[in-house]
């Protein structure tokens, strides 16, 4: 395997997710949990960052061991790098140590707490959480993960498919970390890339096309930073202040908006549907970002981009769009393949206006299509 394909093969895996007029309207579920099925790994989290982190590094401990074996292997054949050598690389040409210390300390001691559970090195997976920044900073990237939202007149709802290599799935058992007013969403060892509160949600895709900010706060630090605010219009006030470190399309929805934004080393912009304030949907192609890498093609769509926006469009203005509906959507196999051999997990999220009902979300492994787990905020 050449050393380009190899470098793909890494960003892939880091990389840096029925409609008719019959479908009565769905009401917003009770505040319950339905059992935690052995398909989905819920993991209950209390006390300090570090504490959280020794708690999760236990239970994963093999997953997570093996998971850094397989990225130790797949870096050192592919960039010829050592652990120790891509620990100095990043602490020696990049700020992005800088940024996690300054903007989010307790990220890095959660990170301790993890690597100690699991009696595995700390610098190792630290690098581990920095790997979509270490192949962006090797001029490759991916596209990977879907997110869309929808405004209905007594909720709204952001559906997210996040995807990874098939490798990575291990036994097909994705992470859902519980910290208490927190769900997030996680493979072995990552402190997560996208999650859900009582007050927003957070979803992200990579648009590897864009400039990346080599003094910028990464990704997974950024999006964990974004869930601890008590409000988007605060999350969106911290990220006009704080550069990312890599070009993502963020979306952010809650209980009265849904925010889609794009973001790179030089650009900022949010995203409007220009033909219905209903809808936003995004892939891994910006729609309004200018930011281009020199000599990169810019292409602003791809089939699933395109799928969905045949079934947005086509949808009646005035009509409440269904959860089941959306769940379908994004469930779409060939040739759109916004579910594909690589979708590690999905979910639904619901933001009712009523708020004597809860925010809720039903998460689905698309690899073993059974049964999913719903979960409430108390």
């Amino acid at each position: 395997m050449n050393k380009t394909l190899l470098l793909l093969f890494v960003a892939i895996v880091f990389g840096s997710c029925d409609s008719n007029k019959s479908i009565q309207r769905q009401a917003p579920p009770q505040n319950i949990q339905s059992e935690n099925p052995h398909y989905l790994k819920l993991i209950e989290r209390k006390g300090t960052a570090y504490e959280k982190g020794y708690q999760y590094g236990v239970q994963m401990k093999e997953d997570i061991a093996l998971q850094l074996a397989v990225w130790d292997s797949v870096v050192k054949e592919g960039v010829n790098l050592s652990q120790e050598e891509i620990y100095r690389l990043i602490a020696e040409q990049t700020g992005f140590l800088e940024a996690i210390n300054r903007y989010t300390p307790d990220l890095l001691e959660e990170i301790n707490g993890i690597a100690d559970g699991a009696e595995v090195d700390r610098k190792a997976l630290l690098c581990f959480n920095l790997a979509e920044e270490v192949m962006n900073y090797f001029q490759n990237g991916y596209e990977s993960c879907t997110n869309a939202g929808v405004k209905n007149e007594d909720e709204n709802l952001i559906a997210y498919n996040q995807d990874l290599p098939a490798f990575l799935h291990g036994n097909n058992t994705p992470i859902i970390l519980n910290d208490e007013h927190t769900f997030l969403f996680a493979f072995p060892g990552s402190i997560g890339t996208s999650g859900m509160t009582k007050d927003f949600a957070v979803t992200c895709n990579s648009l590897p096309m864009l400039h990346m900010n080599k003094r910028g706060l990464p990704l997974s630090f950024m999006v964990r930073k974004l869930l601890t605010f008590p409000s988007i219009e605060k999350a969106k006030d911290f990220l006009q202040e704080t550069p990312l470190a890599i070009p993502q399309n963020l979306m952010m929805v809650d209980r009265n908006q849904i925010v889609n934004l794009e973001i790179s080393a030089n650009q900022l912009v949010e995203h409007q549907n220009p033909t219905s304030d209903r809808f936003l949907y995004h892939t891994n192609h910006p729609l309004v970002n200018t930011d281009f890498r020199q000599g990169v093609e810019r292409e602003t769509v791809c089939e699933r981009f395109n799928h969905l926006d045949s079934l947005f469009t086509s949808f009646p203005e005035a009509e409440h769009f269904p959860p089941s509906l959306l769940e379908k959507a994004m469930s779409t196999q060939a040739p759109a393949n916004i579910n594909s051999k690589d979708t590690y997990f999905r979910f639904i999220g619901r933001y009712p206006q009523n708020k004597n009902f809860p925010p809720s979300m039903v998460v689905y492994n698309p690899q073993k299509g059974k049964k999913p787990l719903v979960l409430t905020f108390n």
